[in-house]
Order: C-alpha cells, then sequence, then structure tokens
C-alpha cells in the first residue's frame, strides 16, 4: 500500500491525546492484527511480541490515527511529567518501523513530522477479536492489491485453498475420522447396540454443513463491516461475489449432506427396530428358480419309533426327484444346514427353493400315517397336500405311493411323459431295500472301522439280494471310501474302486460315483485321475458343488492356487447353503496367509452351522491371525459354550495375552490346564500370562519348572521332535538357565528347521539370553518361513524390537519385489 500525498498547509496539532479503551482490546491496520493487552502483533499469520513501551507509542498513535500526536504528548503520555530524552521515543517508533518494514522517508504507517510528531497514517479499526479473523482481512488486502489485475476465474483451486471455511472443512473432517476411530474400537467393549456408530456418524454429517455455514455467516458480517469503511467500490464487489460463491458452495453441500443422512437415518431406523432388514442370513443368498424344490425333513407325530422312517423318507424323495431332468433338486447337503425353526423366507434365502415338500409322520400300532405337501416360498402360500396310510412293515411300498403322490403334485414342473423315465421304485426286493435302510442309516453316523464295516456288509446284503440296486451301489462305494480314508490300504482302494466304477443307471447316481473316485485318488495322490472323475461329475450335473469344491482342493495340493480359488468360488455359487463350501474355502485362504478373507468365509460357516464348536474355533482363529484380537475373544467364547475343550480356552488365553489383557488371559489358561494338565505348552503360557499381569517369581517360577519337566518328558518319548526341544530350551531361558537354554538353541538350529514356530521359542530364548542382533536374526528367519508379521507386532514379549521388525519386513518385502 503506498503513502498518500500529505498536504503539510492543512495538518492538525494537538497536544492532548484521545483515548480509546475499546482498542485496548485489539485493532487492525489494514491486514495488520494489534493485540496491546498482550503486546503482540499479528502479521501475514505470523505473531511478533512487541515491547511494553512500544506497543503503548502504537496504541495512542492508533487512538488518534490521521492526527499528528508530539513527541512531548507522547513522553507524558507514557512516562508523566518526568523529563525523558525524546530519543527514547524514536527508539521506539524504530521498533515499530521494523516490525512492519516500514520507510521514514516513503512511509506507509508511520510519518515522521520534524518538529511537529508522528501521525498514524492508517486508519485503525476496533477487533471483535471473538470473530474477526486475519483470513477476513488478508482477502481483503489481496482483493484491494489485485483491483487493477483482471479478475482471477471464481473456481480457480488457490482461492478456496487460502479461503478459511476450507480450513475449517479440513480440520472438521480430520477430527470427526478421529472419533469414528475411537467411537468403533470403544463401542464393542461397552457392548452397545450396533447401530450406534452409524447415529455417531449421521450426527458428524448433519453437524457438518453447519458449522460451515455458521462460519460463513460470521465471515458475511465481518466483510460487511470492513467493506463498509473501505471505500474502493471493486473490492467490496469483489467480496460480496466471493460470498455469494461460498454460499452457493455450502448450499450444495448441505443439500449432499442431507440425502447421505436421510439414508443413513432410514438404515439406523430399520437396524434399531429390525424393520425391513434381512437377517444374518442375507449374508447366504442363492439364486432362486422357477423349478427348484426343497425335500424338507418331515415332522414326527406320536411314536417315536417314526424317527429311521423320517430320515430315510427324506433321503429316497430326494434320490427319487433328482432323476428328472426338469427338476432343480436341493441336495440333502444343504437342507441338513437348515436350522430346524427355519421359516420360508430363510429356506428360500439358503437353498434358492421355490418350492418346499414337506409333511408329516405319524407311526401308529400296525401302521403309518404320512401328511405331505407341497409350498410355495414365494407366496407362502400351500398348493398341494395328500395323505397316505401304509402298513407299518411296508416300507418299500410306502416310498413308492409317496413318490407317485409327489411326481402328481409337481406334474406342472415335469411333463407327464417324464414318468416312463422314472423310477419310482428303488427295487422290487422288500429285504433288499430293508438292508439298504439300514446299511445308509449306519453309514450317517458311522465313525470308525468296526461301524463302517457293518455298513459295508448290509450293502452287500442289499446287492446280493438285488444287483441292480443302483442306491446300494452308491452306498457301497461311499462306504468303501471312507474305509480307505480312515485306514489307507490298498486292498480297500480297489474295492473302492470296482465299486464306484460299475455300471449305476440314474445320473445323479452316477455323479456321486465320479466325485468318490475323484476323493479316491486325491486321497491317493493322483491328482490328475482326481480332476478327470470330479471334470465327468460336472459333465453329468452341472455346477455340481462337490466336484467344483474337489477340484478346487486338488489345485491347492498342486499349488495353483488362483485356478483353486476359482472353483471355490464356483462352489459356494453353485450351492450357498452348504457350509462345508465356506469351511474348505476359509481353510484355503487361511493357509494362503490372507487372515481376513478367511474369516469372511468362516463367519458364514458360523451362520450355517450356529451349533458348530469347530466353526467358531476357526472363525476365532482367523481374527487373532489378522491380530482381531477381540473378535478373535468373542469367537472362542462362543465355541467354549457349545463345547468346552483345553484346546479353546488356551486359543482364549492367547488372544487374551495379545490385547494385552493379561489376568483374564491367567484365567483361561488356568482353565486350560485344568483340562489338560499334561501340556507344557499351555502351562508355559499361563506362566507367561502371570508373569506379565504383574505376579512375582514366586509363582511363576514353579510353572515354568513343571512345564520344563513336561517338555523334558515329551522330547524323551520322541527325540525328532524339534517342539518338546524348543520348548526346553525356552523354559530353561525363562529360569535364568542361559548356558543349557543356549545349547539347546544351537542344537535345533543345526537340524535346520522351517517350521517358523520353532524360531518363535528360539527368539524368546535369546530374548533372556543372548544380544539385540541374535533376537532380530532369528525374528527375520521366522518373517521369511511366513510367521505373520502383524501377529508379531502385537506380540507383547516382543514389544521392544518393533522398530527392528518393521525394518525386517521392509527389507523383505523390497527383496520379494
Amino acid at each position: 500500500m503506498k503513502a498518500a500525498h500529505i498536504d503539510l498547509s492543512n495538518i492538525e496539532h494537538s497536544s492532548d491525546l484521545i483515548l480509546e479503551p475499546a482498542l485496548r482490546e485489539g485493532f487492525s491496520l489494514g491486514a495488520i492484527l494489534v493485540y496491546p493487552k498482550k503486546s503482540v502483533v499479528v502479521k501475514q499469520q505470523e505473531h511478533h511480541h512487541v515491547s511494553r513501551k512500544a506497543m503503548e507509542v502504537l496504541f495512542a498513535l492508533a487512538c488518534n490515527a490521521g492526527k499528528v500526536v508530539s513527541r512531548h504528548a507522547l513522553t507524558e503520555y507514557i512516562w508523566g511529567e518526568g523529563q525523558v530524552s525524546s530519543s527514547k521515543i524514536s527508539h521506539y517508533i524504530g521498533e515499530l518501523r521494523h516490525l512492519f518494514e516500514d520507510h521514514k522517508e516513503h512511509p506507509v504507517f508511520i510519518q515522521t513530522l520534524p518538529r511537529k510528531g508522528f501521525r498514524l497514517l492508517v486508519p485503525a479499526m476496533p477487533l471483535e477479536s471473538a470473530l474477526l479473523s486475519s483470513d477476513v482481512l488478508r482477502l481483503t488486502e489481496q482483493l484491494e492489491n489485485t483491483k487493477n489485475s483482471p479478475i482471477k476465474k471464481p473456481f480457480r483451486f488457490e482461492i478456496w485453498r487460502q479461503n478459511r471455511l476450507f480450513k475449517i472443512a479440513g480440520t472438521y473432517i480430520v477430527m470427526s475420522w478421529v472419533l469414528m476411530q475411537v467411537v468403533t474400537v470403544t463401542l464393542p467393549i461397552v457392548n452397545a447396540a450396533v447401530w450406534i456408530d452409524k447415529f455417531a456418524l449421521l450426527i458428524l454429517i448433519i453437524c457438518f454443513p453447519l458449522v460451515l455455514l455458521y462460519n460463513w455467516r460470521i465471515d458475511f458480517k465481518l466483510r460487511q463491516r470492513f467493506v463498509l469503511k473501505h471505500q474502493n467500490s471493486d473490492v467490496q464487489n469483489q467480496m460480496s461475489r466471493q460470498a455469494y460463491r461460498e454460499l452457493s458452495a455450502l448450499v450444495c453441500l448441505s443439500f449432499c449432506c442431507l440425502v447421505l443422512a436421510s439414508l443413513l437415518g432410514m438404515q439406523i431406523n430399520k437396524t434399531a427396530h429390525g424393520i425391513g432388514t434381512k437377517s444374518k442370513t442375507s449374508e447366504i443368498q442363492a439364486d432362486v428358480y422357477a423349478n427348484s424344490v426343497a425335500v424338507l425333513t418331515f415332522k414326527q407325530i406320536g411314536n417315536e419309533n417314526a424317527q429311521g422312517v423320517i430320515s430315510v423318507l427324506q433321503s429316497e424323495l430326494l434320490s427319487f426327484l433328482s432323476q428328472s431332468a426338469q427338476l432343480k433338486v436341493v441336495s440333502e447337503r444343504v437342507l441338513t444346514s437348515l436350522p430346524v425353526d427355519a421359516t420360508l423366507e430363510t429356506i428360500r434365502e439358503r437353498t434358492g427353493a421355490r418350492y418346499v415338500i414337506g409333511g408329516s409322520v405319524n407311526v401308529q400300532t400296525d401302521s403309518i400315517l404320512i401328511t405331505t405337501n407341497l409350498t410355495d416360498t414365494e407366496s407362502g402360500y400351500q398348493v398341494w397336500s395328500s395323505k397316505a396310510t401304509m402298513p407299518l412293515d411296508d416300507q418299500l411300498t410306502l416310498q413308492e405311493t409317496i413318490s407317485h403322490q409327489v411326481f402328481n403334485a409337481l406334474t406342472f414342473l415335469m411333463p407327464l411323459d417324464e414318468s416312463n423315465s422314472l423310477q419310482f421304485k428303488p427295487t422290487d426286493d422288500i429285504h433288499a431295500y430293508d438292508f439298504y435302510v439300514r446299511g445308509k442309516t449306519l453309514l450317517r453316523e458311522a465313525y470308525n472301522q468296526t461301524q463302517l464295516k457293518e455298513a459295508e456288509d448290509l450293502f452287500l446284503n442289499a446287492l446280493s439280494r438285488d444287483n441292480r440296486f443302483d442306491l446300494a451301489k452308491a452306498g457301497l462305494c461311499q462306504t468303501y471310501i471312507e474305509q480307505y480314508e480312515l485306514m489307507k490300504k490298498s486292498q480297500i482302494f480297489e474295492l473302492a474302486k470296482q465299486s464306484c466304477q460299475s455300471d449305476m443307471g440314474e445320473t445323479n447316481i452316477k455323479a456321486e460315483s465320479e466325485i468318490a473316485l475323484g476323493r479316491l485318488y486325491s486321497a491317493s495322490g493322483e491328482y490328475e485321475l482326481a480332476k478327470h472323475h470330479y471334470h465327468q461329475a460336472i459333465a453329468l450335473q452341472d455346477s455340481h458343488s462337490l466336484a467344483l469344491s474337489g477340484i478346487a482342493q486338488v489345485l491347492a495340493k498342486q499349488e495353483k492356487s488362483e485356478q483353486a480359488a476359482v472353483y471355490f468360488l464356483k462352489a459356494i455359487q453353485a450351492e450357498p447353503g452348504y457350509w462345508r463350501n465356506y469351511e474348505d474355502y476359509g481353510s484355503f485362504l487361511f493357509a494362503s496367509g490372507k487372515y481376513y478373507e478367511a474369516s469372511l468365509q468362516f463367519y458364514k460357516q458360523t451362520i450355517l452351522q450356529p451349533q458348530s464348536e469347530e466353526a467358531f474355533n476357526n472363525l476365532g482363529a482367523a481374527y487373532y491371525l489378522n491380530t482381531e484380537f477381540d473378535k478373535a475373544t468373542e469367537s472362542w467364547k462362543k465355541a467354549l459354550g457349545i463345547s468346552p475343550s483345553a484346546n479353546i480356552y488356551s486359543n482364549l488365553g492367547t488372544s487374551l495375552f495379545f490385547a494385552k489383557k493379561f489376568a483374564q488371559a491367567a484365567q483361561m489358561y488356568q482353565q486350560a490346564v485344568n483340562l489338560n494338565p499334561g501340556n507344557f505348552v499351555v502351562k508355559g503360557n499361563l506362566a507367561d500370562a502371570l508373569k506379565y499381569a504383574g505376579n512375582g517369581k514366586l509363582q511363576t517360577t514353579p510353572l515354568y519348572l513343571e512345564a520344563l519337566k513336561q517338555a523334558r518328558d515329551s522330547e524323551q518319548v520322541n527325540e525328532h521332535d524339534l517342539y518338546p526341544r524348543a520348548g526346553v530350551a525356552r523354559y530353561n531361558a525363562e529360569l535364568g538357565q542361559c548356558d543349557a537354554a543356549n545349547s539347546g538353541a544351537k542344537s535345533i538350529l543345526e537340524v535346520l528347521p522351517d517350521d517358523p514356530y520353532i524360531f518363535y521359542d528360539l527368539a524368546l530364548v535369546a530374548i533372556n539370553c543372548s544380544t539385540k542382533d541374535t533376537v532380530l536374526n532369528i525374528i527375520g528367519t521366522m518373517l521369511k518361513l511366513g510367521y505373520p508379521p502383524k501377529l508379531l507386532r502385537s506380540d507383547p514379549q516382543f514389544i521392544q524390537y518393533q522398530q527392528g521388525i518393521l525394518q525386517l519386513q521392509s527389507r523383505q518385502s523390497g527383496i520379494q519385489q
């Protein structure tokens, strides 16, 4: 800003100072802010401290801006009536000029008038410290300085970047992100409702435009006050245009926030009240086909002897309907994953069935009454119902009768001429059918060699009476497969091949036999033959999930991970309601180190198997290795609620230990020790938890001694097993017996183990008995062998090596690239 030309002839002299108390709170000189009480000057957003006397000089000049203030008046105001050299005033004027970068010959702020005094050339405006910002003043100065230059484009980023609202918006977004992180971490701890985090986000979204509009209103008022005292019309117009551009942008932003808030509000309302929202079954969504049919388990009424009839009835109806080329029949493996009280909506979502066949079985003294019905899952209406009464000892006739009735009910899906190709009765021999039913019932529950042998004999008896009984052939094939997987005998392998390769008439049974052969060759390591039979099954029955999953597992064994993942996903798509598809894919991802992705699959397994301890154990392990310790803890607690075991107590203890909840971890480890007192690893973990919980050596030393003794006993059983040997070294180190610990670690390293968990124990030995470099070398080997770096960084026992772990991880990532 250039100094105005001054006409000295019209100068007004004044020896009396006029002081304005309001300026004590602060005033502005153009874009410069002055705070007399604090002796602070803000220039270009930088704070400068001024001497108290210099500030008093500036204050006196500001109160009399435009007027000449004599040296005598200034000295009298500052020092009173005492005799003070006028050179002091010159000193403070010089200090102010230096601060303002003002020149005596061409002054902008303070003009010196020889033998008369000083005059402040810039008007001093009172500062409303709670409202006026330096950004407003700086913007005014920019507009004034560029009044003669071309007007900048209204949406130029530089203008908006320097805007105070832009800075406020950025600060608000950052603080909101931090707050949401805190909310996300805190809510699970206090068991808050699942919609609370969404509600917090809703409040932040609503407040965002309100905060910006409030600050815009303040700035707008200040600009109005400022420009009213500013005589430059160009500056006034540009400031007004800029203000209304900001308002337009804020209106658009407010509209977007309103739409987003409305959508989020509806979702919160649905979640909080359970209105219009799908249950967690929506995680499992099958495609619904117009010709798809599910056969549910029939309900039992009356005599308990009906249970055997019920299990066979469902299975045989499925076999009968699977003969039709027109129907898409939901498999028995998917149906067994349905909850007992499943609604039609749940059945439709998980199985993709348009129609459901169900009913009841009432076993009386010498007869059986079966009610069968057909329900449309889309409308919920029962479209057909029938009753049949048969002698209790003639299940074959009963099966044939029910099959005829169901066929008649489904004629709108199956053409009548298809009845010629369907086999309503699997065999004409009632005794063969009885052997088959008993064999199938036994096979379903068989878990040892004796039970499998009994099932084999029953199927052989059925085939001895009817050697064309395809269902019995399929049962025998399945029995031999189970026997081979249990005993791995070559003789059984040959029997399984002969049985599964025998001529079977029905397409669905042929497909199951091809899958059985695929399993057989996969178990024996003949992977190409296994894939061949799986593909044969797919050729017979398109999108057969067992065949697709079998191919995926073979490809995984051949280390063709990308192809394997494709087939796992195809299996899930073929039968979204079958729990094993998710377990198999989750296990594949888990083995590949993709723990988060694995947790998503295991979570779906828990939806389909809510009473499976194994499913929640799998989920907990995936969460744990992904360092989601709170989720792992919750999953393992659910597993304990289903079936308590030492293994799950130990897992839960480890999760709590990594979450730094050492006292709770010790309680879980103690439970594991109570159930399995001979496990040296769990006993050592209990000692670790007590140590980190603050317990002294008086409690931990006896536990380490017991763990050491048990590890030595295990080492004697199998001297080639490195786990007990590593345990011995580790517990020696914990007990301060470093010579024995280092000697044991050295003997292990000479074997060149390739298990990262062996090196985990060796790293703990080094922490207690060696140097930092040795520890980092062992950690480097752990990482190379596949130990999860994220988990290692979360381990309380390696907390002092975090920086080294990060450097090792970064170095190894660079080498791999």
